[in-house]
């Protein structure tokens, strides 16, 4: 493979920023973070995404440089409501942009090395990269991650989180062999608003990420990165079951309140056992956390109001 040059075939031999691989997915927590390193000026010189986990045949390339002809369900609607994704990003800047498939393949390595990345950047890659290819920028790879590591090391920190009414926040760490483990050389709290979205959160968490991912970078050029390694984990953050919906009426009607709502772009019903009766709730309209019920719930049609401890819960009846 030839070496990949910069924007118009002119190469940066004499460019002094960063150059960033970046790596991520068509969600929406990918897309901060690739904008805060375009805006603070950085050489991000190609976009990686993964290629859907399906089987492949022997014969499916292992790598494909992915081109506006060739991937029109990407390309951008004319909708200015609607958000454009990374790789859509990418083209309007003429990044390369390439779907990887197999992460240890020779093919994958040598595009690699082609483009000489000094760093790597990643938010919300699905697969694990393998040690041959960590190694090869010359100051690593470093991964955006929606929580206060290494509490809720894993695929789905914001669905646990919020399930355990646990402290928000955002890390930037250093990738290693396994799974959010590396040291940790950047982090910060957030308190996200009663009611929402995961869509919401993943656009709050992932912006304040990408302030922090532009730091570290900084920090790397200055020379100053400190690297803290990660102390005994914490809770372990992995993609949730149909039973890990269930909620109770013990906690607070607010607990409930806010873990229904960030997650209910899951579409699954949340379970609640109670006075010895079990429900299937769709979705949550409000709490009042200072009121008191008579009884420990009240059905009024298909509005279940629940008694909680503390407050009151509306939910909308599965």
């Amino acid at each position: 493979m030839q070496p990949i040059h910069a924007k118009n075939g002119v190469a940066r031999q004499h460019d002094n920023r960063l150059r960033v691989v970046y790596w991520g997915m068509l969600g929406q927590f990918s897309i901060p973070p690739l904008r805060a390193l375009l805006d603070a000026g950085y050489d991000v010189c190609a976009v990686i995404v993964p290629a859907a986990r399906v089987p492949f045949p022997a014969t499916t390339p292992d790598l494909t440089e992915l081109k506006p002809v060739s991937m029109p369900s990407l390309l951008p609607v004319v909708n200015p409501y609607l958000q454009k994704n990374i790789v859509q990003i990418a083209w309007e800047r003429d990044i390369p942009v390439f779907e990887v498939r197999r992460l240890r393949s020779m093919t994958t390595l040598n595009m690699l090395r082609s483009l000489a990345p000094d760093v790597g950047c990643v938010a919300c890659f699905s697969r694990l990269l393998p040690p041959h290819l960590l190694e090869l920028p010359r100051h690593g790879f470093f991964n955006v991650h929606p929580s206060l590591l290494p509490a809720y090391r894993g695929p789905a920190p914001l669905f646990w989180t919020f399930r355990d009414n646990a402290a928000q926040g955002v890390s930037i760490h250093v990738m290693d062999e396994t799974l959010d483990t590396g040291a940790v050389v950047a982090q910060a709290s957030a308190t996200l608003p009663d009611g929402i979205t995961g869509l919401e959160a993943d656009q709050l968490l992932a912006t304040r990420g990408g302030q922090l991912l532009t730091g570290v970078l900084a920090a790397i050029q200055a020379g100053t990165l400190d690297r803290t390694p990660q102390s005994q984990p914490g809770p372990f953050a992995p993609w949730p079951t149909v039973d890990d919906f269930a909620v109770s009426s013990g906690w607070s009607a607010r607990r409930i309140f806010n873990f229904m709502r960030v997650t209910g772009e899951w579409a699954q019903p949340y379970p609640v056992a109670i006075a010895g009766q079990r429900f299937l709730l769709a979705s949550a309209l409000r709490y009042a956390a200072d009121e008191t019920l008579a009884t420990p719930y009240q059905q009024l049609g298909h509005i279940l109001r629940i008694q909680c401890n503390p407050g009151v819960l509306d939910a909308i009846l599965a």
